[in-house]
């Protein structure tokens, strides 16, 4: 993977950006990254929200090249407690099945005020997330990225992040949103876009636009993070073989029975670059091909859903195979193949509790 430089960002600071107040909740790869280049973009202190054992007082978030010193660092601070007054701006980066739990404190304390704060959800499972937030947080963005991060050894306690070279964050501005005067979480997600000039992102305004970005983004999820998991392999060994690749098949044939995934690849794979949409074979082609390109560009990551089970912690398989479940259900469509996967992860995620639980035992 190459890693990407960080200059230093432009001096100029909005009047909005200067009294944010903004924070990440989350602190993986993907929650780092995004308040490394917020900080650096909008000038404004990002605290990073942590919970119980893992915070810390500081933490040192560096992006850089293969060759050469880090080309900046940025000090995040870290917090258990609620940043008082309201945030106008929070990114969820947390796990999906973890995202409701870690707002919980926020919302009861008042750092997140359902009347002012853009909330943007950006994590795997987003979609089902969306649906279980949304009645309560008004403000809801719902966001993807396509950048693959993973963490270097570190000498020291900085977290050093290894970023792609290419990739895409995007923003989609819920019905919601438009409807009201725009707020200042908004503005800044806007000012971010127009002036982050090291990482490639975008937003969009239009809802169904964005619902086809995380129908795809969620495609690629289910035929690769499963596999990844209940196996014990990084991406590339699942899109360098051709069991990975009858696989990945599979799921994308199955997931292109909902019509929704259908006109999303037509739309966002095909038609948006020049082609025509022949038929159900060249919606499979084109949707396998994009799942292969994911995977060839994070080949060297060690996949999320595999790095849960390994710690023993839950899967987010509800959140995508079961959701993608849930929606052929609704159409009366049988998915056997994205059934069998869930089936397979619950089995190793009680196996590796088990196998945890027997070994703290036997250690007191």
């Amino acid at each position: 993977m190459h890693r990407a430089a960080v200059a230093s960002a432009s001096p100029f600071v909005s009047a909005t950006a200067a009294a944010a107040r903004v924070a990440v909740l989350g602190a993986g790869c993907i929650g780092l990254l995004h308040a490394h280049h917020l900080q650096q973009t909008l000038r404004v202190p990002v605290k990073l929200l942590l919970r119980g054992e893992q915070s810390r007082s500081e933490r040192v978030v560096r992006t850089h090249r293969a060759l050469g010193p880090p080309s900046s660092s940025v000090h995040v601070a870290d917090s258990s407690s609620s940043p008082t007054p309201a945030l106008d701006l929070l990114l969820v980066c947390t796990k999906a099945t973890d995202a409701s739990t870690a707002l919980a404190p926020l919302l009861r304390v008042g750092a997140v005020d359902p009347a002012r704060t853009v909330v943007v959800m950006l994590l795997n499972g987003a979609l089902k997330a969306f649906s279980l937030l949304a009645a309560s947080l008004p403000s809801l963005v719902l966001a993807t990225t396509t950048y693959a991060s993973r963490r270097m050894p570190s000498n020291d306690e900085a977290a050093t992040i290894a970023v792609s070279d290419v990739g895409e964050t995007v923003f989609g501005l819920t019905s919601t949103v438009q409807r009201n005067a725009e707020p200042t979480g908004i503005k800044l997600l806007r000012e971010f876009v127009a002036n982050s000039h090291h990482l490639t992102t975008r937003v969009v305004s239009d809802p169904v636009v964005m619902r086809a970005e995380l129908l795809l983004k969620l495609a690629v999820n289910c035929a690769l993070n499963p596999v990844a998991a209940v196996v014990g392999c990084r991406n590339g060994r699942v899109s360098g073989s051709s069991q990975g690749i009858t696989i990945i098949r599979d799921i994308c044939r199955e997931a292109l029975l909902i019509p929704e995934m259908r006109d999303a690849v037509a739309a966002r794979l095909v038609s948006s670059k020049g082609g025509r949409v022949d038929g159900e074979a060249v919606l499979e082609d084109v949707l396998v091909r994009h799942v292969i390109s994911i995977a060839d560009a994070t080949a060297d990551n060690v996949n999320s859903m595999d790095a849960d089970l390994q710690l023993g912690r839950p899967s987010e398989i509800d959140f995508l195979n079961g959701h993608l479940v849930e929606m052929a259900q609704e159409l009366n469509c049988a998915v056997p193949r994205n059934r069998l996967l869930i089936d397979l992860v619950k089995l190793k995620e009680a196996s590796q509790s088990a196998r945890m639980c027997a070994r703290d035992q036997s250690i007191q």
